[in-house]
């Protein structure tokens, strides 16, 4: 990994993970429990869900030491309370799956919007269509 890696890291996967922990606060949200929402991390400013050692510090200090072929981070997770959602059972279940569900639907999207498409009976590119 080069400085490009290393940007793609701070513009991409940084606001990614945000939006991963903003998913799961959301949804437990949405189901009854309003601690994340106490808490301030139901948001995507940036600065409620970076932890500066593990956000920041971790992942430069691994870029320089590894050469960037190694990079580890976290952000500040989401608190939630089980007992404060409408479903006992299935709650902590949606809500520990709604960061990962978020980028499967978007990958589901890219993925439908990239077959080739039907015009006139002959099967053409998205190049094709004007």
């Amino acid at each position: 990994m080069d400085w490009l890696g290393l940007i793609f890291y701070f513009v991409i996967i940084i606001p990614s993970a945000i939006i991963h922990e903003y998913a799961h606060g959301f949804v437990a949200d949405s189901l009854g429990d309003p601690t994340a929402r106490y808490v301030g991390r139901l948001t995507v400013d940036q600065r409620a869900h970076i932890d500066r050692w593990g956000t920041i510090f971790l992942p430069l200090f691994l870029f320089f030491i590894s050469g960037g072929r190694f990079l580890f981070a976290y952000a500040k997770p989401v608190p939630f309370n089980p007992y404060n959602l409408r479903y006992q059972k299935w709650g902590p279940v949606f809500v520990g799956r709604a960061g990962r569900q978020l980028f499967t639907g978007g990958r589901l999207c890219r993925r439908a919007s990239s077959f080739p498409r039907r015009r006139h009976g002959a099967v053409s590119g998205h190049h094709y269509l004007r």
